[in-house]
Order: structure tokens, then C-alpha cells, then sequence
């Protein structure tokens, strides 16, 4: 029903048009005048059009530390790296015969990563001239409840300002 109203309305509407055409042409009126059109409405917003990137990578781009900081500081493991990177690489058309992308490379990848960060943090933190350890020794079930195992966490509280991460 709407398109059927909405066509009468445009064949009207053009009918209309073309009876001011003809009666404006009786006028005498200039080309430019009939052919007017209004500007078109700006809008408010901007869409930005991204137009992607190339990439190349090398054969171990795994023991990147950055690619291995982000993947530890979101929770994902090796395998789900590997997995994710053979399926980015495929999906843009790569082969992946050409990079590493075991699991094993990967898992040492992620232990190099863990020992260069925790290196890092030893290296550049320098005790606060005040704090106080707790130690919080806890009985806890084991993840598969099988039998019961010792937690130890171990936490610092002072003024930690000078803590660095780089």
C-alpha cells in the first residue's frame, strides 16, 4: 500500500513539475533557473573511510615482545596465539607454511616474553623506604578437587610510586 501511495505521489508531484516547466518556459525564464537544484544537506558527522595496511612478517614474528605482552596481559595462550595468527595470516590470503606457528615456538615464545617482563619489573623497581608485606597462607581445594594444596599470596602495601614498568 505505502509504495503504491508513494508512486501517485511522485507522478503527481512530477506532473506538477512539469506544468510550472511549461508555464515558466511561456515566461520566457533562463536554463539555469529551471535546472536549479538546492545544495545538499551537510551532515554533522564525518564517517572516515579506512583503507587498510600491508604487513609483512618474518618467519618468528612469535617472539615479538610486544605480541607477547599484549597476549599475556589479555589472558591468551599460546595455542589460541598460534591459532589466531595461522587464521589472520589465511584469511588475507598468506601462507603460512612460510612463518612458525607451533605450538611449542609459541609456548617458548610466551616463557621468553614472561621472564623478559618479570626481568624488566626486578631491574628497574626499588623497594619504598616504607611498606609492609602480608603474607596469607590459605588451604585451598585443588582445581579439580582431588585434594587440598597450600596458597601462599604475597602482597606489598606502601607508598609504590616508584614502581616502573617499562
Amino acid at each position: 500500500m505505502r509504495k503504491r501511495s508513494q508512486g501517485k505521489c511522485n507522478e503527481q508531484q512530477s506532473s506538477c513539475k512539469l506544468a510550472t516547466i511549461q508555464s515558466s518556459d511561456e515566461e520566457e525564464a533562463t536554463d539555469d533557473q529551471q535546472l536549479f537544484t538546492p545544495p545538499p544537506v551537510k551532515r554533522s558527522h564525518k564517517r572516515v573511510v579506512k583503507t587498510g595496511t600491508t604487513l609483512e612478517l618474518t618467519p618468528d614474528f612469535l617472539q615479538s615482545p610486544v605480541l607477547q605482552q599484549r597476549a599475556q596481559r589479555c589472558g591468551i595462550t599460546p595455542t589460541a596465539l598460534a591459532a589466531t595468527m595461522e587464521a589472520l595470516i589465511e584469511s588475507q590470503g598468506g601462507d603460512t607454511s612460510k612463518v612458525n606457528l607451533s605450538y611449542s615456538q609459541a609456548n617458548r615464545c610466551s616463557i621468553q616474553a614472561a621472564d623478559l617482563i618479570s626481568a624488566n619489573i626486578k631491574d628497574n623497581w626499588t623497594p619504598p623506604s616504607k611498606c609492609v608485606i602480608h603474607w596469607d597462607g590459605k588451604l585451598m581445594k585443588t582445581l579439580d578437587e582431588s585434594g587440598i594444596e597450600d596458597r601462599l599470596p604475597i602482597l606489598i602495601s606502601g607508598n609504590l610510586t616508584t614502581f616502573g614498568t617499562d
